[in-house]
């Protein structure tokens, strides 16, 4: 085991860019009240190679503080802030993928957690005009950038997801780890079968940074915390290269919404929370008249809630026959405590009105593979009388015990949908109808 006590350096105030895209972050006009973090540049990405069926990568970041006052970037204990005082970050990766059904989203891939101390306090146009801040690398000042190259990002080990409370943004420092051993251990870790163009034509992949800190958090400014990117892969070593631009302060989650027009995205914030554990919900319905066949797609991502979810369901008014769901559960790596278990269908799939998938409870094992902060689970179900007009309810179940167990979705009352009129067996999606036969 390893034990990091004080893993911190200067990092270069300059930050080597893709030439392929700018952000769609503009010029600072106002300034939020309080520390204000903001992923808002992807750079370099390094590929440390195949390791079995995996390949691992390491991405660099630059963050800027949009607020009003420094942010803490503490390493040790002193009598101005503790060694507990500083950011994290994890990185992530997701497909936008057309299938027979429509458009699927599926995260492919994650990292283990980056922690951010000795701030450069570096100069970057679209984080405004920076201010020195009073104590040099132990903040960043307002108007600053930190900046993290591909290299830099490359140093393990880093620290497990699992040692994070993500709602109130609090962890061991110095934290403990084991060494890795091989490429992609704590990495942004991808199965090659996920980024192979070959068995994927036609993909879209979406490269995503968080950022957590705990007096962004406690200053209310925790609702921008993201970046991402698309990305390409070049076919022959499966380099991700970076094209378009930067989408700042939103999840990556956004990508599949604008890439399909037809799904619709909420935010959830749990019941009674405090701090506020956020969920986004993002879903897309299909249907087929020439079977009378509908299909459901599903994606839940957790943004920083430590209660996580054990259970999606959709109920309908009347009972069908169904082809057996799907559950898309990227599972964690490198030796986090987490089961890597896929969620199981309850019930049957003959004249049942509710689909579900679930992992055990966290009363029966918590380490089960629960919807964890970070991550994001697809789900779908395909039904013989799942029309959009006999949907009922939609629901996912906290993982951890809650005074609300089951968190109800509620979407636009107007609800886009796309038909196969035509030739839905061939593959070929381009004749759709627009309202329900």
């Amino acid at each position: 085991m390893f034990i990091v006590r004080a893993f911190s350096f200067l990092r270069a105030s300059s930050f080597a860019l893709t030439a392929l895209g700018m952000s769609i972050l503009g010029p600072v006009a106002a300034r939020a009240t309080g520390p204000d973090l903001v992923p808002v540049q992807i750079g370099n990405i390094v590929n440390h190679g195949q390791d079995g069926t995996f390949q691992g990568y390491s991405v660099g970041v630059a963050t800027c503080n949009l607020g009003d006052s420094p942010s803490w970037f503490c390493d040790a204990d002193s009598p101005e802030c503790a060694a507990t005082d500083h950011p994290i970050l994890v990185v992530n990766l997701y497909r936008v993928r057309r299938s027979l059904t429509g458009i699927g989203f599926d995260q492919i891939g994650m990292s283990w957690v980056q922690h951010l101390t000795a701030s450069a306090n570096g100069s970057l146009g679209k984080c405004g005009s920076c201010q020195a801040p009073p104590l040099g690398s132990r903040q960043l000042g307002a108007g600053c950038a930190d900046t993290l190259t591909g290299a830099e990002a490359s140093v393990r080990p880093l620290a497990r997801r699992s040692t994070v409370n993500p709602a109130t943004v609090s962890f061991p420092f110095p934290f403990i780890s084991p060494l890795p051993t091989t490429p992609s251990e704590q990495r942004l870790r991808v199965a090659r079968s996920d980024l192979d163009p070959a068995g994927n034509p036609g993909a879209r992949f979406f490269l995503e940074v968080q950022v957590l800190a705990a007096d962004d958090l406690a200053a209310g400014n925790s609702d921008n915390n993201f970046v991402y990117r698309e990305v390409t892969v070049d076919p022959q070593n499966l380099d991700l290269i970076a094209v378009g631009p930067e989408v700042v302060g939103r999840p990556a989650i956004f990508a599949w919404r604008d890439v399909d027009p037809y799904v619709q995205l909420v935010r959830v914030e749990v019941p009674g929370t405090s701090p506020v554990e956020v969920f986004y919900v993002a879903r897309a319905y299909f249907f087929c008249p020439t079977d009378d066949f509908g299909y459901h797609k599903y994606v839940i991502q957790n943004v920083n809630s430590d209660l996580a979810a054990q259970r999606w369901a959709i109920e309908f008014r009347s009972a069908g026959d169904w082809d057996p769901p799907e559950a898309r559960t990227l599972p964690h790596h490198s030796g986090e405590p987490y089961a890597t278990t896929p969620w199981v269908l309850e019930g049957c799939i003959f004249q049942e009105r509710i689909m579900a998938m679930s992992c055990p409870t966290f009363a029966m094992d918590p380490d089960a593979n629960a919807l964890r902060w970070g991550t994001a689970f697809s789900f779908r179900a395909d039904g013989d009388t799942s029309r959009a007009s006999n949907l009922l309810r939609e629901t996912f179940d906290l993982f951890k015990p809650w005074p609300v167990a089951t968190v109800e979705l509620t979407f636009p009352a107007s609800r886009p949908q796309q038909f196969f009129s035509s030739d839905f067996e061939t593959g070929d999606l381009r004749d759709w109808s627009g309202s329900e036969p």
